[in-house]
């Protein structure tokens, strides 16, 4: 049905259709222009275009598919705009390269995804090619220093080649095609530079 049971983030495609995370019921809820209910996908399970436990996290619309971002499998769903599973990015590198538990999902302004993972941000194309990673875990919490980040939840692009993210303690912005850490706004709001 159409009732949401925890609307968590939304997608908005090119004709203005509304694609909302709905966590509790593992799904994502389609509502057209005029905010009437059009469809749920995905389900609970670990197949294809499935979601376990936090369910779906993040959530973008790209070239005409809608990507859903999934925790706990370390998967990152693409669906076509009418709810049918395209197929599943996974394997985002090895080693240093990997993106565990990609989270936040946001677009580039350039065509292409901003994930946020539990350790840093990476860009990425529509086929899940890595093109750049930033930043750097702190396991530390009490004291980030430049370029480190605690919990990446989203990111999104800015104006003039900058990208944000947003952690647990504040945003920082970064060089949106070097990976260049610029600056970090605390959780009090001053800016805290390089």
């Amino acid at each position: 049905g159409s009732r949401l049971q925890g609307p968590f983030q939304l997608a908005v495609d090119d004709a203005d259709n509304y694609y909302v995370l709905d966590p509790p019921g593992y799904r994502v809820v389609e509502f057209n222009s005029d905010l009437q209910f059009v469809a749920n996908f995905g389900a609970e399970g670990t197949g294809p275009g499935q979601f376990t436990e936090l369910g779906p996290i993040g959530i973008a619309h790209l070239n005409g598919e809608i990507f859903v971002s999934s925790f706990n499998t370390e998967l990152i769903n693409v669906f076509s705009t009418e709810g049918t599973f395209v197929r599943a990015i996974d394997g985002l590198g090895s080693g240093l390269n990997s993106i565990v538990r990609p989270e936040g999902l946001g677009l580039d302004g350039e065509g292409n995804l901003l994930v946020t993972a539990a350790s840093r941000g990476v860009r990425i194309d529509a086929a899940g090619n890595q093109l750049l990673e930033f930043g750097t875990f702190d396991n530390n919490d009490a004291s980030l220093g430049p370029g480190e980040l605690a919990g990446p939840r989203q990111a999104l692009a800015g104006s003039n080649g900058t990208a944000y993210v947003v952690d647990r303690y504040g945003i920082t912005r970064w060089g949106r095609d070097n990976g260049e850490f610029l600056s970090r706004w605390s959780d009090a709001g001053e800016e805290l530079g390089k």
